[in-house]
């Protein structure tokens, strides 16, 4: 039997601070209906990369609806409560996640290579920023801050090799931990312009517990691009991709022509590279003069 969570007043408040759309529709319509919306706080200031929370972006309303289990089982709440804040600028948006834990001494994390840390707790999101349920950003930080990072296509399914640029830290407490995202949105391709609208799901893992949870829950049967949020944007721009990469190669040989003479070969080169954003999924790369051993 699925165990349906209480809705508290604090709760509901919280909710309307977010703005939510049709939530109460989607409760009595169940799977069919439209996916929970919210839009995140718009900030001048960014926060402080560090896992403190003590920043004022983090200090508008947060999402405190409970996480459900998707493994090993399905539709529980998850043992340990969390919080998740959403807030973005003209330059990046902003993740800040409090994970409540009544044994904080058993949180298991360490310090490890990217993308090694999936054997400890950790924190995630998936972002679809192109809205078009195909492909997803999967993001993943530990309580020490360690990354990890997956590119997900509903084709090619998980890719791992991905290495996306953007920063995190987290704080290990008395109560749990924090962790802080910042992804800039130059590292995401999405179409900028009025009422921008991103699909989004966060995670978490309790390590010890084995145990798995998401926000909104991740129903059986269905994609994971079928159970993103909405989340929503009154204004967002892409920012300019313009990459210069200049190159200088230089290369010597000697030749040993006698016992007493060596005869010398030098020679340098130069190259440049250009890559330009045309559009949001189309990017153009000019080379002069390339190293073609340096070339991926």
């Amino acid at each position: 039997m699925r165990r349906v969570p209480i809705v508290t007043p604090a709760a509901i408040a919280v909710c309307l601070l977010l703005q939510p759309i049709d939530t109460a529709v989607e409760a009595q319509n169940g799977r069919n209906a439209a996916p929970v919306s919210f839009r995140p706080a718009r900030i001048t200031d960014g926060p402080v990369i560090d896992g403190d929370l003590g920043d004022a972006a983090w200090q508008t309303a947060t999402i405190s609806e409970p996480f459900l289990t998707y493994n090993p089982t399905r539709g529980e709440i998850l043992p340990q409560r969390t919080e998740v804040w959403v807030a973005y600028d003209d330059d990046s948006i902003y993740f800040a996640f409090r994970c409540h834990d009544t044994e904080a001494d058993q949180i298991r994390a360490n310090v490890s290579a990217r993308d090694g840390i999936f054997n400890d707790d950790w924190v995630g999101l998936s972002i679809d920023a192109l809205g078009t349920r195909q492909t997803s950003y999967d993001l993943f930080v530990n309580p020490l801050g360690i990354q990890g990072d997956i590119l997900t296509s509903a084709v090619g399914g998980e890719d791992p090799a991905q290495d996306f640029v953007w920063e995190s830290a987290g704080l290990l407490n008395g109560e749990g931990y924090t962790v802080e995202m910042r992804v800039p949105l130059r590292s995401l391709r999405f179409r900028s312009g009025r009422e921008v609208a991103f699909g989004i799901l966060f995670w978490r893992r309790i390590s010890r517990l084995g145990t798995s949870g998401s926000w909104p829950e991740i129903d059986p049967g269905r994609s994971i691009f079928d159970v993103h949020a909405r989340m929503e944007f009154e204004e967002l721009k892409n920012p300019l991709v313009l990459e210069l990469l200049p190159s200088y190669t230089y290369g010597g040989s000697q030749v040993l022509n006698d016992f007493n003479r060596w005869d010398r070969d030098a020679s340098d080169d130069l190259g440049v590279g250009l890559k330009y954003g045309l559009t949001s999924s189309v990017t153009a790369d000019v080379t002069w003069n390339p190293d073609f051993s340096q070339v991926e």
